[in-house]
């Protein structure tokens, strides 16, 4: 449970990276993502979250996560 809490924050800080890029908040770079990127990205967050739930709770998961790709 507590590697899933630690992937958990990477996933969002990989969505908080897609919205800085939406919003173009890198000079540098510029924009570099799009709005689906940040669905995408918040999507993960929560799949991950829900997989820190006791399995008989998370059953769903593993299908949404197959529908989704």
């Amino acid at each position: 449970m507590l590697t899933q809490a630690l992937k958990v924050q990477e996933e969002s800080g990989e969505l908080a990276q897609a919205v800085l890029g939406v919003l173009g908040e890198n000079p540098r770079k510029g924009v570099t993502h799009t709005l689906d990127d940040c669905l995408n990205e918040a999507l993960d967050v929560a799949l991950v979250a829900v997989r820190c739930q006791p399995d008989s709770q998370a059953a769903g998961v593993a299908e949404a996560e197959a529908s989704r790709r």
